[in-house]
């Protein structure tokens, strides 16, 4: 398996135990960058690819409050922010 960006850096990742994969390169993602996933299985190759998104800055934060299945009070916190226009996510 292996993961690159288009800034030339790719790292072969090793399995640390069943199903979980761990990096050697990558520390955090960078906003725009492009990072491809390769992997081999069973003779068959497979790929995946995807532009990390800029950062959307959060406006605020609400509070609702619902009734949960138990009849118990649920407070979930709400993010309020709004998407660049024009920018396709």
């Amino acid at each position: 398996m292996i993961i690159s960006d288009d800034h030339a850096l790719v790292d072969t990742l090793t399995e640390a135990s069943p199903g979980t994969y761990q990096t050697h390169t990558f520390w955090q993602g960078v906003p725009g960058n492009t990072y491809t996933l390769s992997v081999v299985s069973s003779g068959k190759s497979f790929s995946a690819v995807s532009t990390m998104p800029l950062p959307v800055p959060l406006d605020s934060v609400t509070f609702q409050q619902t009734a949960g299945d138990n009849g118990k009070t649920v407070i979930q916190a709400v993010a309020n922010f709004q998407d660049p226009a024009g920018v396709p996510n």
